[in-house]
């Protein structure tokens, strides 16, 4: 809601206000239901007013959300969600298909198993059934022989000799048959077992033989082995370092390097082989002409080698490839061929050398090992290595071969002796029969021959059925088994996929993609203009809500999208990694995530990208393939418009000035189109101004901008996409480091870039092999073989891809393990830009580029080098960086930048915490652990527990506040709790003494005082704790050992050396200086370093006349570029036209040599950012530190002052004029001390006064004796040099009788013979000062050297020296600091981010039921107990009284820690305290007079006299007040009235501010604006400011009773106007007796004091005097004693002084002001100013007498003693 346009609508949607000149609100009445309440809407609005901490909202980025933001999340959910269905079903689908595909191969693989256990039984049975028929056929065959030669048709013998013959030819043959032969004929057994016999014999013989040769062999190739590994173990690190670093090597080497990687790549090794490399015919060593003069004198081409170098890759990498070679087992056929191919042996090598054959050869010539020692020692190594490899290869080959041989064989003799024991084991009866028959000689007829015969018939045809059984059953178990071998193996490899698709469907957000698409759109509308940490807020809020709307169906099964995963949501996981892929991209999930919102396709709107870094544009160009760039004020933006409209080609349009674009109607068309083009199907017809163009769909829009979110007007906002650019910690140090490596190493950037890119490139074929085995598995022929085959080919391409992908992310972390200096660098770098960048919202100057950064520390990448160690690396690199940025920035901010830079650090480095950094800027008692002793604003502990107590403070010396600041760390943090603990038991009294009073706490080291081991910054805690008025130092202290430990002095205390910025000023590039109120300086200081340089400057002075002006500032340009000579710009801010082109001219500058441009402007203006971008930032403001603005003093005193006088008063006398530029200037920022008025005293005083001195001195030294009387040289005008200062050169602007009085003290305090009295332990002037005619440098060092050190302390700015300084821009601790810290936490993860830098307030409705008894008891009760003390204290430590003049004010305080800290129900918490303390305030503050009871009174008094006027006046003032903080009140108890619905506070927006201040007990605004500027200040407790409030009623309510006659005492703080009562007592006294006394103008008020207390005064004093009590005293101490002497002395708590009563009485006015009075001997009179109060800068109404035997008035004076009429 903060981001509301204010009518709550967007400007298309306005509504006609009604004739009241507000917009109507129209009510309507019935049942509200749940309608919230004006209670609900008030509390909501006060809890989000309370998390706006410090102002820090309001200056961070809050985008505009209107009607038309809301229809755009509308129409994006929509889209999204439609097309985000159909992805998500297709790919449910897909999955689904593909698991149910693989769950039908597992079925199919079981029915296999189950078919093939069957065949197998089934495959036995035919295997016995077979083997019985065969027995069957075998005896029915012997039988039929046995008849056949019984009848004489066929010997069996001769058949016998037959078969033995035909077994002897198959044994020659090497078919050994003889089992079948023995077994089909039994009466052959001895001659069976006879040639096993000799089988085996023969088969034994050949055994020895071949393991003979085995053995020959076996020692071969143990030798060539051993041989090759001895190369081997030749070849490391420093080997491949030696052949990398060769530059243009022999042919010879490449050749070799050629046939290494060659070797590597068929052996399966990961290296990138070009085409050129894989074709050996194409190496630059064989394409020599035959006629060369020899191999040494070629030299490869340098293209080549690179190749070669880009294969071999990573030294280390390189190695691990050859040593993970597997040459042991052999090396291919086709790499023996390869290497042999191109090998020589010496005989070979002399015979090819001949001329013989040189002339008739055409091949190429062939290396030996001695030509390529000869090319390159360390090529060489790897020859002989691959040569050894190859013979062992060789050798393998035999060895290989008789292991074969000795297997084959003994399986072959095993098989035999088998056969021979089973042919012993045979029994006799089978063959029987058979001899038997033959013996017998058995009648047998012609019908039993062919009886037999038939039977033998049937037998075979049984047995041919039983033998096609049996191969039919075989074949089908052989093409089972096979399938079911390839389903196996299809499974197993598909196995991972299978998991990972079932997990991948199970994430699928089916049953939360309405919520997911709800999420998606909502941060793709609302949170793109945020920051990253806003993100995961809203995102978290988002969720939360979200998941209520599915927590009721399956919250177990429900997984909700995150925020990591919202990019793959949107775009999909292929464009993704395709983002990732493109240069330019930071690598960090807040880029990531604003890509994919700047390319998000279903958003309706062109993207305005908010980029202040300068980094969406590379990226673009690094994303986007054909596309036009172009600028906003470019000449020529409108025709690349018109022609990527028709053309469909996408156009980024940078440097947008947002503020502008609202009245350009022709871009506002532009912006509008967007919808039309989103939903148009083909070229389209649209109206662009007055023009109708033919807009292509495919056309793209990209708008960049470098202004603020929140600048970005509502028009704009509304009809674009907005979103911010802002990378990460991380993703700024990844950018950093490629382009570090890039300068260090370009051959690891390379690398490093390649391996990117593979892993990129991997990923993207991951997806695209995933989904092609999806399509294959949801086909219908998925039983296809072919697609088996063609699965397993996708699975082994997604594997390889994967471990492709592994390999290249390992080999990157490996790398980056090597850049460790760099990494380093690199981390602290982008803390140091993300420092640099938040101070851009201190001051749009302070704008500065990522390149301009990267520029910087790419400076220094290049000047450090590699040699220094990494700690001392990145500390040089700290400094360097620093100083460069610094001297940009204005003096007030740069102890910001400082102070902020240092936390950041150590930070980082892990040694600080965000609570102990919080706890510098505002410590808060209680927020972790409850101390006794500490008061807290509820006065109890944190948790309302158990509490910690360390008792009373352990030393006499340690004061109250003190141990009081220490218990108070002890209440937040847990590691001083030990030490607080043992402070009396470690004997450390003095230690802790020296702390607590030494002069310069800030050089102590706590960590080895006390023996415990603390960080920096819990040092200074400490410090800043016992040690509050040395907080400053402290602080600086710390910062110089974060940024600089070596300095003895603070980088930002130290003046610019413009020399050295000179050296560093590039060619083309501008020097920007800024100044403040002194433009002086600026000019003074630049023509010093020309004069230095020995350069013409020329001086341009802008005053944004018109095109003459441009026109002659040309001219001024073109003579400087042609002289080479220097040109200042002076005040570029007044011209805006030269602004352009100021922009236009440096993006191509003229880069010459010799001329320098130098451009100026006043900080208050803002510049182009764009202009930032391009330039050196300068500041030139006056130091703001004491001894900065004295060494520039001195320095600027050399010019014109040096040399003059020899006399030895005249040195230190210009020191005293430069210590007082300084204090002047400085003193005008202390707060407490300072000027009246804010008087601008320039660096052209300071020289005014110093050449008036040095005129003054030269005289006197150039008088003679003729003008003297003397003799000698006159003395110097002491009284005119300071009456010149005082009156002339400083007090000429001077108005104020009080700060002329004070000036005149301070030049008589500096400037005179002596000068300031020495005091031990202060800055005094140093001894060279008093050596005449002492050069420059010296004075300088001794300034720097001084001791003690000079540093602003009180009693140097005329103060006591216990006076605490504080300056006023010290306060950006306050102010600026936790706005900066709240910016850099916006960058950062949320698990990082303090939970109060952004928040988003839930709506709540107050249900009928919260209405009840009981829920209002619960709510007391709550509101009472549960809440924590964790707010930070009052400024104000006096104690709140609880009766306000007898009216009991009792309020309850609910601190703002606690409302930003509160839950779902702030109205829980809220409600009842807020009501009760209305109650009590309505009850508590009176509602004025009524004007009858005024006119009552004043009627004794004189209606129209003046006091009577004056009364009535103040009365009328006063009631008016009351009655406006009781409307206001009244309004509120209106509100939380249970009967008030809907908003009620829209048209009172002050009710907000009002409760909020009445829960946590501040004083409203709206109150502050009634009573005006007699109220006290807003940072009183809200029950001081009221009782202040009723006492003034009644003090006035009894002057008007009493008159002026009557009342005995008058508090003239009660009064509005104080003057115009002293006025109208004047007029009273005067009157009457104006003719003796003359004009009532020429008669003060003077008083005095009295020992008297305003009870002790009953009756009124005499006529013409008053007493007035209510007086307070400023700087110094008051105790009542008889002399009522004022002492000099600190005041006491509280601080003001209250003084006694004070008698006033009128005067005639002297004719001699005090400050001219001459001092004399004591007792002292110093006329004291009375002011109405420290606010604002008037003259004083009175002055009061004060009288001191001690201190003259001249002190008192410069201790700026005052008095008020009110404590503020």
């Amino acid at each position: 809601r903060t981001g509301l346009h204010p009518t709550g609508l967007d400007p298309e949607f306005q509504t006609t206000p009604s004739g009241s000149g507000n917009p109507s609100i129209i009510y309507t009445s019935g049942v509200c239901g749940d309608a919230p309440t004006g209670t609900d809407c008030l509390i909501e609005k006060v809890v989000q007013l309370s998390r706006e901490v410090d102002g820090v909202v309001n200056r961070l980025a809050v985008p505009y959300v209107g009607p038309r933001t809301f229809l755009r999340f509308i129409e994006c959910f929509c889209e999204s969600f439609k097309r985000r269905k159909a992805e998500v079903q297709a790919t449910e689908d897909a999955l689904r298909t593909a698991l149910q595909t693989l769950h039908s191969i597992q079925q199919e693989v079981e029915e296999m198993k189950a078919r093939l256990s069957e065949l197998s039984q089934q495959l036995e049975v035919s295997s016995k059934l077979s083997a019985m028929v065969l027995e069957e056929l075998t005896a029915k065959a012997c039988e039929v022989e046995q008849s056949k030669a019984l009848l004489g048709h066929c010997s069996a013998v001769l058949s016998a000799m037959q078969m033995v013959k035909d077994h002897d030819r198959q044994v020659a043959e090497g078919e050994d048959k003889g089992e079948e032969l023995l077994a089909l004929y039994g009466d052959s057994r001895a001659s069976r077992s006879t040639r096993l016999e000799v089988l085996i014999q023969r088969v034994k013989e050949n055994l020895l033989r071949v393991e003979e040769e085995e053995e020959v062999a076996k020692k071969m190739v143990t030798e060539t082995r051993q041989q090759a590994l001895q190369w081997q173990n030749k070849i490391d690190r420093n080997t491949i370092d030696q052949i990398k670093s060769l530059n243009s090597p022999p042919a010879l080497v490449g050749t070799i390097m050629e046939l290494i990687i060659t070797l590597l790549h068929q052996h399966g090794a990961e290296v990138v082989v070009s085409s050129a490399i894989m074709a050996g015919q194409n190496s630059s060593f064989y394409r020599r002409q035959n006629n060369s003069s020899s191999v040494q004198g070629v030299n490869m081409e340098s293209k080549q080698w690179l190749s070669i170098q880009q294969a071999m890759g990573d030294t280390q990498n390189f190695i691990d490839l050859i040593n993970n070679l597997k040459w042991e087992e052999g090396l291919s056929s086709d790499a023996v061929n390869l290497i042999e191919s191109k090998l020589a042996t010496s005989r070979v090598a002399e015979e090819r050398s001949s001329p013989s054959v040189q002339a008739g050869s055409s091949q190429p010539e062939l290396i030996t090992a001695r030509m390529a020692k000869h090319a390159a020692e360390c090529v060489s190594v790897l020859f002989s290595f691959a040569v050894a490899i190859v013979i062992y290869t060789k050798s393998l080959k035999p060895f290989t071969i008789a292991a074969e041989k000795i297997k084959r064989l003994k399986q072959e003799l095993a098989n035999l002796e088998a056969s021979l024991t089973m042919s012993s084991q045979l029994s006799e009866h089978k063959l029987a029969p058979a001899l038997g028959g033959v013996a017998e000689e058995v009648e047998v007829s012609e019908e039993d021959v062919l009886r037999l015969q038939h039977q033998l018939q049937e037998a075979k045809k049984r047995f041919d059925r039983a033998v096609v059984d049996k191969h039919g059953l075989d074949q089908s178990y052989q093409a089972i088994a096979d399938k079911l071998r390839s389903s196996n193996h299809l499974l197993e490899s598909l196995k991972p996929r299978q998991e990972a698709w079932l997990k991948k469907l199970n994430s699928l957000p089916s049953q939360s993609l309405l919520v997911d698409c709800v999420l998606a759109s909502a941060v793709s509308v609302y949170c793109g203009p945020l920051s990253t940490n806003a993100r995961h807020k809203v995102f978290a809020s988002l969720k939360s809500v979200c998941s209520s709307m599915v927590v009721d169906s399956h919250p177990d099964q429900i997984n909700l999208l995150s925020l990591s995963d919202l990019p793959n949501f949107i775009l999909g996981e292929a464009s993704v990694h395709h983002l990732n892929g493109a240069e330019s991209l930071p690598q960090d999930l807040s880029t990531q995530i604003s890509a994919s919102l700047i390319v998000h396709p279903y958003v309706p709107e062109w993207p305005l990208i908010v980029d202040k870094l300068g980094l969406a544009t590379y990226w673009l160009k690094a994303l986007e393939g054909a596309t036009v760039f172009s600028k906003y004020k470019s000449p020529d933006v409108l025709d690349s418009l018109w022609k990527c409209m028709a053309e469909g080609v996408s156009l980024v349009v940078s440097e947008v000035e947002t503020a502008d674009l609202p009245t350009q109607k022709l871009w506002m068309d532009v912006l509008c189109c967007k919808d039309q083009l989103h939903r148009a199907q083909g070229p389209l017809k649209i109206n662009i101004g007055e023009k109708r163009i033919e807009c292509s769909p495919q056309f793209r829009l990209f708008l960049t901008t470098a202004n603020a979110v929140n600048t970005v007007p509502a028009e704009v906002v509304s009809l674009t996409n907005l979103v911010v650019f802002r990378p990460e910690r991380e993703g700024l140090k990844g950018l950093l480091l490629d382009q570090a490596l890039k300068l260090h190493n370009a051959k690891s950037f390379e690398e490093r870039q390649q391996l990117k890119k593979v892993a990129h490139t991997q990923a993207l074929k991951l997806v695209s092999v995933e989904e092609d085995m999806l399509r294959l598995l949801a086909g219908k022929n998925w039983e296809d073989q072919k697609t088996a085959k063609n699965l397993l080919q996708l699975n082994k391409a997604y594997e390889d891809a994967q471990e492709s992908m592994h390999q290249a992310l390992a080999a990157g972390q490996t790398n980056d393990h090597h850049l460790a200096n760099l990494h380093a660098m690199a981390n602290r770098a982008s803390v140091i830009m993300e420092v640099v960048l938040a101070m851009g919202a201190l001051h749009p100057v302070y704008w500065t580029s990522f390149s301009y950064i990267q520029y910087v520390f790419l400076t220094f990448v290049e000047q450090a080098g590699t040699r220094m160690q990494v700690d001392e690396t990145v500390q040089k690199m700290i400094h360097f960086i620093y100083m460069h940025f610094m001297r940009g920035y204005l003096e007030k901010d740069r102890f910001v930048f400082s102070l902020l830079l240092a936390l950041e650090i150590e930070t980082s480095r892990g040694q600080a915490k965000r609570e102990e950094r919080d706890f510098l800027l505002s410590p808060a008692p209680g927020r972790q652990f409850a101390v006794k002793g500490v008061v807290s604003e509820s006065g109890g502990g944190a948790g309302g527990g158990s509490y910690l107590s360390f008792g009373k403070k352990p030393f006499d010396w340690m004061t109250d506040a003190q141990w009081q600041m220490l218990l108070t760390l002890a209440s937040n943090f847990d590691w001083i709790q030990e030490i607080l603990d043992r402070i009396t038991k470690d004997s450390k009294e003095a230690f802790w003494r020296s702390v607590g009073e030494t002069v310069a706490p800030e050089l102590i080291n706590i960590s080895e005082g006390i023996g415990y081991k603390l960080f920096p910054l819990q040092q200074l805690l400490i410090l800043k704790a016992m040690r509050p008025e040395r907080a400053t130092q402290c602080i600086m202290a710390f910062i110089s050992s974060v940024l600089d430990p070596k300095a003895n002095k603070l980088a930002y205390d130290t003046p610019i050396d413009f020399g050295r910025l000179t050296k560093s000023f590039r060619p083309g590039l501008a020097c920007l200086l800024v100044y403040g109120e002194d433009p002086s300086l600026l000019l003074t200081r630049l023509k010093q370093l020309a004069s230095k340089a020995q350069r013409t400057l020329a001086v341009f002075t802008v005053h944004g006349t018109g095109t003459e002006e441009l026109s002659a500032m040309a001219e001024y340009m073109e003579t400087a570029q042609r002289q080479g000579s220097w040109l200042l710009l002076h005040n570029i801010h007044t011209s805006p036209p030269l602004l352009a082109r100021l922009v236009t001219m440096l993006e191509h500058p003229d880069k010459g040599e010799e001329w320098r441009l130098w451009l100026s402007s006043h900080a208050d203006h803002t510049l182009p950012t764009a202009l930032l971008h391009k330039v050196i930032k300068v500041s030139t403001d006056s130091p703001k530190s004491l001894k900065a603005l004295m060494l520039h003093s001195i320095s600027s005193a050399a010019a014109v002052a040096f040399n003059i006088s020899s006399r030895p008063e005249y040195l230190p006398l210009l020191h005293n004029i430069c210590m007082l530029y300084a204090l002047l200037r400085l003193r005008r920022d202390m707060y407490a001390h300072a000027w009246t008025e804010n008087y601008i005293w320039t660096h052209a005083n300071l020289m005014d006064a110093l050449s008036y001195v040095a005129q003054e001195f030269r005289v006197s030294e150039q008088a003679g004796p003729g003008l003297t009387g003397l003799g000698g040289a006159r003395p110097a005008s002491w009284t005119g040099i300071r009456f010149m200062i005082s009156e002339v050169f400083y007090g000429a602007t001077v108005t104020s009788t009080v700060d002329s009085v004070l000036l005149s003290s301070m030049v008589d305090y500096w400037i005179h013979p002596g000068g300031p009295r020495r005091e031990h332990g202060h800055y005094y002037i140093p001894a060279l000062f008093f050596t005449p005619n002492s050069r420059l440098a010296p004075l300088l060092q001794a300034i720097e050297g001084a001791a003690p050190p000079l540093v602003l302390t009180a009693d140097l700015c005329g103060f006591h020296y216990t006076s605490v300084i504080k300056l006023g821009w010290m306060d950006c601790l306050v102010s600026h600091m936790p706005t900066l810290c709240a910016i850099l936490e916006q960058h950062k993860s949320q698990a990082t981010t303090p939970s109060r830098s952004f928040s988003v307030v839930q709506s709540t409705r107050l249900t009928a039921s919260s209405l009840s008894t009981g829920s209002t008891a619960v709510t007391r009760q709550l509101s009472r107990q549960s809440l924590p003390s964790n707010a930070q204290p009052e400024k104000r430590a006096a104690s709140v009284a609880n009766t306000v003049q007898g009216v009991e004010l009792s309020l309850s305080a609910v601190p703002k820690a606690v409302l930003r800290s509160l839950g779902a129900d702030p109205l829980l918490h809220l409600e009842l305290p807020l009501l009760q303390s209305v109650d009590k305030l309505i009850e508590s503050i009176p509602t004025g007079w009524k004007k009858n009871v005024v006119l009552e009174r004043l009627k004794k008094h004189g209606l129209e006299s003046p006091f009577a006027l004056f009364i009535h006046e103040e009365c009328d003032k006063m009631t008016r007040c009351l009655q406006g903080i009781h409307t206001s009140l009244q309004d509120l108890q209106n509100v939380l009235s249970p009967t008030c619905l809907g908003d009620a506070i829209s048209e009172r927006p002050y009710l907000v501010d009002l409760a909020l201040s009445i829960l946590t007990l501040a004083v409203p605004k709206y109150w502050l604006e009634q009573v005006g500027t007699s109220a006290p200040p807003g940072d009183w407790p809200l029950k001081d400011w009221v009782r202040d409030l009723v006492k003034r009623y009644s003090f006035m309510d009894r002057v008007l009773t009493g008159g002026l006659a009557r009342s005995p005492t008058f508090w003239l703080g009660g009064f509005f106007n104080p003057q115009a009562f002293l006025n109208v007592v004047q007029q009273s006294i005067i009157k009457p007796c104006c003719s003796l006394s003359g004009p009532a103008e020429q008669v003060m008020f003077v008083a005095d004091l009295t020992a008297r207390d305003k009870d002790h005064i009953r009756d009124p004093p005499a006529e013409g005097e008053l007493f007035i009590h209510g007086v307070y005293l400023w700087g110094a101490g008051f105790e009542k004693t008889a002399t009522l002497e004022l002492r000099d002395v600190l005041p006491k708590p509280p601080v003001p002084v209250p003084l006694p009563l004070l008698h006033l009485t009128i005067i005639a006015k002297p004719e001699v002001s005090a400050g001219q009075q001459p001092e004399a001997k004591g007792p002292y009179l110093y006329q004291c100013p009375v002011y109405v109060s420290n606010r604002g800068h008037s003259d004083p109404l009175f002055t009061l007498n004060v009288s001191s035997n001690e201190v003259g008035p001249g002190k008192w004076a410069m201790r700026n003693l005052a008095c008020t009429l009110r404590p503020f």
